[in-house]
């Protein structure tokens, strides 16, 4: 019995070791002991309150009524399945309250908070470090997530959203959190409200969409780093508010089709360095809110002078190093505007995004991707007469003939001549034309050759079936004669 125990302990050990592993969490030493809920403890509450720092609490799935908080260090709480194992507050307090350090939580869902502004939270984290809170969702509740005075969390591919105030707060002296990987959506205020003094914290590589007011806000830190996000469908897709607002660095996000790009609430947020940014189709790509002063006291490029992409451009790149050289500072703010994407660029379609991304000797602007039709629209810019090229790199889940389609490329309406290059993913095209401002359009059309093909096989069987049918006949007269004869 001792060792059937020992047995199944060690295999929930090597379970939690690679979850964490997977989803690139440092590990921590865990103790032996592990409690069971429901089987061990009727409650979660019941299964913490018994536990040695270090033990492990896991949960089968079902839905927990409860208000968890967590006074012991070094505690991992983890889920059955992620969809099933559901902790609910009732629609009131907090679902999950952390009060110590080195806690996991992982493998939940969690919902039902009241509330109120301060109180009531789906997870909250209060004077405590090195957290971690991952692989769970988190809806439902007033705020996802809020970390306060606390030190080294981290928050990894959660999926946070349909919260009414917002995703993920970080506040008062919140330092050093890596917000990674996360889906963060349609929350009624906030997607990620960096907020009064919550300095030197990373936010990565998060999908960040339909949220109310805004995708990401800056609201007095310091020293942030946000770089690799997509922001789309907010009412604002970054936003920096009040004079300590500074030195902050975002680069390398995707900040597309908000109602407003990236906007200032004044000009005293400065000294902020932006980079790198594909921005594009945003109703105001760079918005102020007083506008009587300017954006000046930023920086608007990296230290080798690249800027940031906007697909509202339409400047020339005369020497051809991938850098706008007229029609500047675009904007007001950017000496060194980039030619093309700098990434990927989501483009949504049926509720998923799909990458595509875009390399090419020209300016490219006024990028678009028309739902309903289904084609990719642009524009190419260059010196006149000089040669250009593109090179656009398609996944297959956005735009994929089918046997009976084919890719069509239209410079100002003109079919060209595309080379096409595939893998088990994307499709490559590539074309080449003389410069000058031309419209491009990208879509899949029915094959004129295929359906002739198809026609003239259509004709062909009807041929070959009335020729087989004729000779049919013919045998069978012949047949019938022969007897007639037999018979006279």
């Amino acid at each position: 019995m001792k060792i059937k125990t020992f047995g199944t302990v060690l295999i929930l050990l090597l379970l939690v070791d690679v979850a964490v592993n997977f989803l690139r969490i440092t590990p921590v030493v865990y103790s032996q002991g592990t409690r069971r809920v429901p089987t061990e403890y009727s409650t979660i509450q019941e299964a913490i309150d018994a536990s040695n720092p270090g033990d492990i609490i896991y949960v089968s799935k079902g839905t927990y009524y409860e208000h968890l908080a967590i006074t012991k260090d070094r505690l991992v709480l983890v889920g059955e399945n992620v969809s099933t194992t559901i902790i609910d507050g009732n629609q009131t307090g907090t679902g999950i309250r952390i009060l110590a350090n080195n806690v996991t939580i992982t493998g939940f869902t969690i919902q039902g908070s009241g509330l109120q502004y301060e109180e009531d939270q789906g997870i909250y984290v209060y004077r405590s470090s090195n957290q971690t809170i991952a692989g769970n969702i988190i809806h439902n509740c007033h705020v996802g997530i809020r970390v306060h005075d606390s030190r080294n969390s981290r928050i990894i591919e959660n999926t946070v959203g349909n919260n009414s105030d917002s995703g993920i707060i970080l506040q008062v002296n919140t330092r050093n959190t890596f917000i990674n990987g996360n889906n963060i959506t349609n929350n009624g205020y906030v997607g990620i409200n960096v907020f009064a003094y919550a300095d030197n914290n990373t936010i990565s590589e998060n999908t960040i969409m339909n949220n109310g007011y805004c995708g990401i806000q800056l609201y007095l830190p310091r020293w942030n780093s946000v770089h690799g996000n997509i922001l789309m469908f907010n009412e604002r897709g970054v936003r920096f508010v009040g004079d300590r607002t500074a030195y902050n660095t975002i680069s390398d996000n995707a900040i597309a089709q908000n109602e407003y790009g990236i906007d200032f609430w004044d000009n005293s947020s400065l000294h902020n360095v932006i980079y790198h940014n594909d921005i594009i189709n945003n109703a105001y790509q760079l918005y102020l809110e007083t506008p009587t002063i300017n954006f000046t006291g930023n920086i608007w490029n990296n230290t080798t002078k690249e800027g940031n992409y906007w697909s509202d451009y339409e400047g020339e790149d005369s020497d051809s190093d991938g850098i706008g050289d007229t029609d500047i500072p675009h904007l007001g703010v950017d000496y060194y505007p980039l030619n093309n994407p700098t990434g990927p660029i989501p483009f949504l379609l049926n509720g998923r995004l799909y990458p595509v991304t875009l390399r090419s000797s020209s300016v490219i602007a006024e990028l678009y991707f028309n739902q309903a039709s289904k084609e990719i629209d642009f524009k190419v810019i260059g010196p006149i007469g000089t040669d250009g090229y593109c090179n656009i790199t398609i996944a297959k889940s956005l735009l994929n003939p089918l046997a009976s389609q084919s890719w069509v490329v239209l410079l100002d309406g003109i079919k060209q001549n595309v080379s096409i290059a595939e893998n088990a993913t994307s499709t490559s095209l590539y074309f080449i034309y003389k410069h000058s401002i031309h419209d491009v359009r990208i879509t899949v059309e029915a094959n004129d050759n295929l359906i002739f093909y198809i026609i003239g096989t259509v004709v062909l069987i009807v041929l070959i079936v009335g020729t087989m049918f004729t000779l049919m006949k013919r045998k069978q007269r012949t047949r019938i004669l022969s007897r007639t004869k037999l018979k006279s």
